[in-house]
């Protein structure tokens, strides 16, 4: 608590502080088709409309979320940025549409590196169709970088909302993980107990870097999964599936050794003495997607194929009925309970 008896957002952390602050943002009501609880809120343009409008923002702040100094690459922060926006919207089957960027910036940050930045930004949208259409600027001690991405579902698809997670279905997860968190470590300077090889090493730099959303295999899932609920993975794997598990009310049993890792993220591994599926656990800004549905693997890979996707999926686990319990069990049938070491904002 504070010097004055006052409970603080350290006291309570990011999860109860939302919980504290939902009674005043709009529910699911009128032409709020989806409100507060899923990566994006979802507004009916009109009520007999085409289109719905999917709505989200994102911020990254200096010293939290990247590092402003010298060495910092502005072009690639810029793509990232978009990024994590877009992975939003792809996590609700959304076709991205339009940005507004709102920067706090010091005094003292050069232009040059702003137009490195905003580079960044549109090269990152215009690759999946969207532009950037305005925003704000004001005067701040730190470079805090704030973007609201609106795009667009048809109006009478089903949602993938995080509170459609039903006992029996599978559980997949797109792309590898884990690569985000290993390029965090060698960008810090994480210590190694044998050398690894260059090539390994700027991998998974440019993965935490310059990470990959997955806003067409969003919009893919949400049209042939008719039972689907989604995610993206901003946070970690074992916090996301706490969230789906939270929401719908489910439990999740999952085959650690099913969890996608790269080869380059298994060699630095073997440098560092980590183990690959920890880091694949508890990686966040992977940007890819979760989600969950009663389609088997053999029939999810047909209508992936069929629609032009080659993102991988993999098969990692089941929904179960055991409301709120995440279960990971290794390869000779153990039951793993790891301590959550998702990054905290208040902690």
């Amino acid at each position: 608590m504070s010097q004055s008896g006052e409970t603080t957002v350290a006291d309570i952390g990011e999860r109860a502080l939302i919980a504290a602050l939902a009674p005043y943002v709009a529910a699911s009501a009128g032409d709020v088709v989806v409100g507060i609880g899923d990566d994006a809120a979802v507004i009916a343009r009109e009520p007999d409309g085409v289109w719905h409008d999917v709505v989200t923002t994102d911020m990254l702040a200096a010293g939290t979320h990247f590092l402003a100094n010298s060495d910092t690459d502005w072009r690639r922060l810029g793509h990232k940025a978009v990024a994590a926006n877009i992975s939003d919207l792809a996590a609700m089957g959304a076709r991205p549409r339009y940005l507004l960027v709102s920067l706090a910036v010091p005094q003292t940050q050069t232009v040059t590196s702003l137009l490195s930045l905003y580079e960044g930004m549109r090269e990152e949208a215009m690759r999946w169709g969207a532009v950037l259409v305005g925003g704000d600027t004001v005067r701040l001690s730190a470079l805090t970088i704030s973007i609201t991405a609106v795009g667009s579902v048809p109006a009478g698809r089903a949602i993938p909302l995080r509170s459609n997670a039903k006992p029996g279905q599978n559980v997949y997860v797109s792309g590898h993980l884990g690569s985000s968190a290993a390029g965090l470590l060698i960008l810090t300077g994480a210590p190694l107990v044998n050398p690894c090889a260059d090539s390994v090493r700027l991998r998974l730099l440019e993965r935490h870097l310059k990470p990959e959303p997955r806003p067409l295999l969003g919009q893919i899932l949400t049209a042939v999964c008719p039972d689907l609920a989604m995610v993206d993975i901003s946070d970690s794997l074992y916090n996301e599936m706490h969230m789906l598990a939270q929401a719908s009310g489910i439990g999740f049993e999952i085959e650690s050794d099913r969890i996608p890792v790269c080869e380059e993220l298994r060699e630095y591994c073997r440098c560092a003495d980590r183990d690959p599926v920890e880091l694949a656990l508890f990686s966040g800004e992977e940007y890819e997607l979760l989600f969950c549905t009663a389609a088997s693997p053999d029939a999810l890979a047909s209508a992936l194929a069929a629609a032009g996707s080659s993102v991988p999926v993999s098969l990692i686990g089941r929904v179960t009925d055991a409301a709120g319990t995440v279960v990971l069990r290794s390869a000779s049938g153990q039951i793993w309970t790891p301590p959550d070491q998702t990054f905290r904002h208040f902690s």
